[in-house]
């Protein structure tokens, strides 16, 4: 477990952690009121973590919790078929603690992570439309390039841009 300080008071702890099958209905409900989030991406999120509660060493979700209360997640795999590579699936914030340095504790823990690991890239993928130019953002001031783009991947103009942040 894993102590972080997003603000000056005690109560601005945050404790970052594996998930477990006891947080499936708190992160089923972050999904469901995240504003970016459509049936496709609920559907095939509960899907990874299904795998990830199986035991299936495919996914890892790793949690932002604070006050008792699931606040945040990142989900992301080791990349099977390339040499320590790393692909985010999700960093999901609650509307209510966003802008207030969840995404970047979270993220951090995960950098820590896979560091450790001697991971030597990390790749995250969004997409181009204007509900996604925060993710960007964020990814962007975290030190990821776009490194890629497939055009009208998702929808006419909403491109598919690949983010890599090489490590090592």
């Amino acid at each position: 477990m894993k102590m972080a300080k997003k603000g000056d008071s005690k109560n601005d702890e945050i404790c970052i952690r594996k998930v477990t099958a006891s947080d499936a209905r708190a992160i089923k409900n972050i999904l469901k009121i995240t504003p970016e989030f459509n049936k496709g991406d609920y559907l095939t999120c509960m899907e990874c973590l299904d795998a990830y509660y199986d035991g299936l060493p495919n996914y890892a979700f790793i949690c932002a919790e604070e006050a008792g209360h699931i606040i945040g997640f990142i989900c992301f795999d080791k990349c099977e078929i390339a040499k320590d590579v790393y692909e985010v699936y999700w960093i999901v914030v609650t509307e209510e603690s966003r802008r207030k340095g969840v995404a970047k504790i979270l993220h951090d823990s995960f950098l820590d992570f896979v560091r450790r690991k001697h991971a030597r890239a990390v790749f995250i993928e969004t997409e181009s439309c204007q509900a996604y130019a925060s993710a960007q953002r964020f990814y962007e001031k975290c030190g990821y390039k776009e490194v890629a783009r497939v055009k009208d991947f998702y929808d006419i103009g909403n491109d598919k841009v690949i983010y890599g942040l090489h490590i090592a």
